[in-house]
């Protein structure tokens, strides 16, 4: 029952930490939420949500997929910058270790 604990608290940990990430980071969270909206109106345009088939048809399409890929690129490089963000408000921890 002990992995049930540990796991809420880790649940909980995260969500203070992303809020933490939020407030500290504003324009990062503004430009990965604001290239979500530019993919969703790519998609919009090319008729993704007209009806399941016309999805299913056009889930492939390029443009669609260049807006993800960049999407994608921005959470693992915005999630870098948190991470030195977070080590950088520690007195004890260094961001260019000597090892």
């Amino acid at each position: 029952m002990i992995w049930i604990k540990r796991f809420f608290t880790d649940l909980g940990g995260t969500y203070v930490d992303s809020l933490r990430a939020i407030k500290a980071l504003p324009w990062l969270f503004a430009a990965i939420i604001g290239w979500e909206f530019a993919q969703h109106i790519v998609e919009v345009r090319i008729g993704m949500f007209e009806s399941q088939e016309m999805g299913r048809a056009v889930a492939d399409d390029g443009l669609r997929m260049a807006f993800g890929w960049v999407k994608m690129a921005s959470i693992y490089v915005g999630a870098f910058f948190v991470i030195r963000y977070f080590i950088s408000q520690r007195s004890d921890r260094s961001l260019a270790p000597l090892g």
